[in-house]
């Protein structure tokens, strides 16, 4: 059983990559016509932009992480650098089958710095989830300046129950994070320590959140810009709301390696019919490519930095 339980799930991920695979080279083929037609006036200056915003877009990001670490640490600290190499060199394994690679690297190198496995395991679902909500709080705020798909009142009521929801997580997250930790401890028989979560440090990671998800969204319109595509501001917000939104489809996509095929699904899915199909097919994909460039980038700065204090 446990043969077949550990098989089914890459052959599972296996088949989603095959089929928004196949659906991809079915829409590009359909729309080939389109694409051919449109005058690519590559802007290299805009391109540029376009990855040092991406690229700025994980420093808050990281540093959200950093002040975590350090704030529910009650002895060991880490600086900056050290926060650096260790979020971007483990984010190396995002593309990796499963969730957990960087977490377990994480877990390794932060030991050797006094820092507790609990504690790192924390940090991940506390930075997890407010990345999530700012994510998907800024993407519906787009969306309703930019979209007339979803009804207004349905946007707004999203909206203001997530906001509702975020509020009382951080006035009670003290008693819904030991719950989800008891949880944790029963299903995986381990034992978590229980930490109390200041009010002030989760407002605090809110405000970094938000700035990583600005940046992120900036970077996907000065690349639409690069690529020579002329957006009115409604499209703009649409194409950050889209991405920002996808984002967060691919964290949650378990079985999808680094949210590959359904990120980019999600994007076409939210563009199609509101820009033009050349577009809405491109700019998932140049998104994908810019990611993993910056990815890579990022990891190796990473590890140089990390050959400093990991023996």
């Amino acid at each position: 059983m446990s043969r077949l339980r550990s098989a089914i799930k890459p052959i599972a991920s296996t088949l989603i990559l095959v089929c928004i695979a196949l659906f991809f080279w079915k829409a590009f083929s359909h729309n080939w016509a389109e694409i051919r037609a449109h005058h690519f006036e590559l802007n290299y200056p805009l391109l540029v932009l376009s990855v040092v915003a991406i690229a700025a877009s994980y420093v808050p990001a990281t540093y959200g992480w950093h002040v975590a670490v350090n704030s529910l640490s009650p002895v060991n600290k880490v600086t900056f650098a050290q926060s650096f190499a260790t979020v971007n060199t483990s984010g190396l394994t995002r593309y990796v089958p499963g969730k957990v690679w960087n977490l377990a690297l994480q877990m390794y190198w932060l030991t050797q710095l006094g820092i507790s496995k609990p504690l790192v395991v924390y940090v991940n679902l506390i930075n997890l989830f407010v990345g999530i909500v700012t994510e998907v709080i800024l993407g519906l705020g787009y969306l309703l300046l930019s979209s007339d798909k979803i009804p207004l009142s349905t946007s707004l009521s999203l909206l203001a129950a997530l906001l509702v929801l975020d509020a009382c997580v951080i006035v009670f997250q003290s008693q819904i994070f030991n719950l989800l930790g008891a949880l944790f401890n029963r299903v995986l028989k381990r034992e978590l320590p229980r930490w109390d979560v200041p009010k002030k440090l989760m407002w605090h990671l809110h405000v970094i959140q938000f700035a990583s998800c600005f940046a992120f969204g900036i970077g996907a319109y000065l690349l639409s810009l690069g690529l020579g595509y002329a957006l009115s501001f409604r499209d703009a917000l649409l194409i950050m709301a889209s991405l920002l939104l996808s984002e967060v489809g691919g964290i949650l996509a378990v079985l999808s390696p680094g949210g590959l095929g359904v990120r980019e699904g999600i994007m076409y899915a939210m563009l199609a019919g509101a820009s033009t199909a050349a577009l809405a097919l491109i700019l998932p994909l140049a998104v994908r490519a810019v990611t993993m460039v910056v990815d890579v980038l990022l990891g190796l700065i990473g590890l140089k930095l990390l050959r400093r204090f990991v023996k």
